[in-house]
């Protein structure tokens, strides 16, 4: 009897309330293991956006990893939009111990303000989970400049020059070759006047 209204209940909230949605989030590191060298590829596969635990207003997404002093690292040029559900990052990472690396939830396209899902990938426990020991350390991030260029513009510029010198070409021989031809010719008259006069003495 006690089965049958067990059964019985469940049935009812299986139909009142649904099943319930259990997140599916696939993840993965190379090279995988607790030494490890840089530079690092992270991989993660989501079913659906909602597994992140992300609000309504963070349309974005990115992946972030902790070290032992509780400094955190994060790529805003690697930051995705809430539709796209596979991510892949291969990035260099400082020598240093880890204890996490979780996903955060942003709220522009770079991930300028963020906040954390609540969910970690791998770590969390406040444990190391990696140390990486040796590889390349992460570059310094590249010093503004003054004057922003497009793209291909000195590569541009050199083959305008280049085909101004080959256009230009036969005016800039007239004009260093007309006076040096000048003064050819009169050095050779000079010499001519000179030998004559030599003779008629």
């Amino acid at each position: 009897m006690k089965n049958k209204i067990l059964f019985l209940v469940a049935v009812v909230g299986i139909f009142a309330f649904g099943l319930p949605a259990f997140a599916s989030i696939s993840y993965s590191r190379t090279p995988s293991g607790t030494e490890i060298t840089s530079p690092v590829n992270f991989n993660v596969a989501l079913d659906s956006f909602e597994d992140l635990g992300c609000g309504a207003n963070e349309p974005y997404w990115n992946l972030i990893i902790v070290d032992s002093n509780d400094e955190w690292y994060y790529e805003p040029d690697f930051t995705v939009a809430s539709t796209i559900l596979e991510f892949h990052q291969n990035r260099p990472v400082e020598l240093g111990s880890y204890k996490e690396v979780s996903p955060i939830c942003c709220l522009d396209s770079n991930c300028n303000n963020f906040n954390g899902g609540g969910i970690w990938f791998e770590g969390g426990q406040g444990e190391t989970i990696f140390s990486v020991v040796s590889g390349e350390p992460t570059p310094p991030p590249a010093s503004a400049s003054l004057i922003s260029l497009p793209s291909g513009f000195v590569n541009g510029m050199l083959a305008w020059v280049g085909n101004a010198f080959t256009d230009l070409a036969p005016l800039i021989v007239i004009f260093i070759g007309l006076p040096l031809a000048f003064w050819g010719i009169s050095r050779v008259i000079g010499l001519f006047r000179f030998s004559k006069a030599r003779k008629d003495d």
